[in-house]
């Protein structure tokens, strides 16, 4: 495939859609192999437009679902995906996605495709690997056309989660603004709630959270296979770290110790 070009900034190319293996990819278990699509998040893609001069009226917010404290965390700009490079292909899909739908979504079937050729193992798209979209609202054509790969992502909009659909299974992802209630409502139902917590790489994650059994989400990146109305702990790298940095997440991520009797559930 030839690579995409944005107009005007000529040197800006991204020759695939699907993610070549990285850290966040690679977290899958025997039997599975995981692409990921990297969008730019929230309104960053709008930012980066108005900055080189490329018309962006009909553009949207990326991450509808995102909040203050989630923003504040991003981690767009940490690691891999905060160089340079990596940023320029981001903004190049997100370009694609939010000016010529068609085109991203003939490539996207492509590339996928050629996943499923090459594929040993049970195919896994996270389609909002940093942005926050519902696939099948978004791209129901893509979802139709490859019923064998499953397609897997955490999200923040008030949508369904599980298996919405034979191959779609959606993680509802905790803000700051995620109550106990909604915790214990989304746990009685089946559902699960992916929720960051104040721990470094390695650090043991808390048995319950509000009385629900958590599991380890740092371990693979395939939610699907998590029992359900589980918490899925995610260990974030010490909030003091963010505060260093001049950002407040306001209680996005979860403070630790909380406890480990299923019945006390007092503490946030």
């Amino acid at each position: 495939m030839k690579p995409i070009t944005v107009p005007r900034t000529t040197r800006w190319r991204v020759g695939s859609l699907l993610s070549e293996e990285t850290h966040k990819s690679a977290l899958a278990r025997d039997g599975y192999t995981q692409r990921i699509v990297h969008l730019m998040p929230a309104r960053e893609s709008i930012l980066y437009a108005r900055k080189f001069g490329i018309k962006c009226d009909h553009w949207h917010n990326l991450c509808r679902g995102s909040t203050r404290g989630c923003r504040a965390v991003c981690l767009t700009d940490s690691g891999r995906l905060g160089l340079s490079v990596s940023q320029r292909a981001a903004f190049v899909r997100s370009y694609l996605w939010q000016s010529h739908r068609p085109l991203f979504l003939e490539r996207f079937h492509d590339e996928i495709t050629e996943f499923e050729r090459k594929c040993t193992d049970q195919p896994v798209i996270r389609f909002g690997g940093t942005h926050d979209s519902d696939i099948l609202s978004d791209a129901p054509e893509i979802v139709a056309a490859h019923p064998n790969t499953i397609f897997s992502d955490y999200t923040k909009l008030d949508i369904p989660t599980g298996w919405v659909a034979d191959n779609v299974y959606r993680c509802k992802s905790a803000t700051e603004l995620t109550t106990r209630d909604e915790f214990l409502d989304y746990a009685a139902r089946g559902l699960n709630h992916a929720v960051p917590f104040d721990l470094p790489r390695g650090a043991p994650l808390p048995q319950f959270y509000h009385g629900i059994p958590v599991v380890d989400g740092d371990i693979d990146d395939l939610r699907f296979l998590d029992p359900k109305g589980v918490i899925v702990g995610l260990r974030f790298k010490p909030a003091s770290m963010l505060a260093k940095r001049g950002r407040d997440h306001r209680g996005f991520i979860r403070p630790v110790p909380v406890t480990i009797n299923p019945d006390l559930v007092s503490l946030s």
